[in-house]
């Protein structure tokens, strides 16, 4: 039967390759701006969902100002593999870039959409890795820019159960005064999991929660507003839950 991702790619390896060449020749030149980067790469991640056959079903998108040209926070639960592009693609034209561990950002061609999207790559076994890529957040916050990032770190299957949530990554927020948008994901772990590679087309779901703004939480510390963040996924997690029940 093969797997989605396996399949994907055999359908698609000579897409794959011109988007890859296309990609490189467009960070060599650097005479694009991030957006139209971001849009370019956004055909991968159209294609990767489709042919995946992955069915995004979004929720909140009233929640994004897309008018706003000021830099944003947005804090999902982590799942799986294809979180970040997930949320990219219930995003959709709202550019965003990502915090990624660095280990798992230099693969074929996904190293390319990294570099294309500005993903800052940290190395979590390097704490002067951590605090140089969360200084260089902070300042393109404050420069008007986007970031996605999972508090939870590592995944692995987790089942709509959320994990603990590191505090670092908070600071940034607290740093930039900017606006938090929480993310709750639901059932993106199944899209990598090997009890769902058939054909069939696979719902998940992106919920995005109402922002909190920087008046919200400018009382807490780190660690209080990682419990705020957490407490607001959970609750949407517990609604979700209880319809199911």
């Amino acid at each position: 039967m093969g797997t989605r991702l396996g399949r994907t790619i055999r359908k698609n390896i000579f897409t794959i390759l011109n988007l890859d060449r296309k990609m490189k020749k467009i960070i060599k030149k650097n005479e694009m701006s991030h957006t139209e980067r971001y849009r370019f790469a956004m055909r991968f991640v159209d294609m990767y969902h489709r042919d995946m056959k992955v069915n995004v079903i979004t929720t909140g998108v009233e929640n994004i100002d897309k008018e706003n040209t000021k830099g944003c926070l947005l804090v999902g639960n982590h799942q799986g593999k294809s979180d970040a592009i997930s949320i990219m693609h219930a995003l959709n034209d709202f550019a965003t870039s990502f915090v990624i561990a660095d280990k798992a950002s230099h693969g074929f061609f996904f190293g390319t959409v990294c570099d294309a999207m500005g993903a800052k790559r940290i190395k979590f076994d390097d704490l002067r890795s951590q605090v140089l890529v969360y200084n260089e957040i902070v300042n393109e916050l404050n420069e008007g820019k986007r970031f996605i990032i999972f508090p939870e770190a590592g995944y692995g299957d987790n089942r709509n159960e959320l994990q603990e949530f590191h505090t670092p990554c908070f600071q940034t927020a607290i740093k930039a005064k900017c606006p938090i948008i929480p993310i709750c994901l639901y059932d993106t772990w199944k899209v990598y999991h090997e009890d769902f590679q058939n054909r069939k087309v696979l719902d998940v779901y992106c919920h995005i929660l109402k922002p909190i703004q920087y008046e919200d939480y400018k009382h807490l510390d780190k660690k209080g507003l990682c419990n705020l963040v957490k407490e607001t996924i959970q609750a949407k997690l517990d609604e979700i839950n209880n319809k199911e029940d």
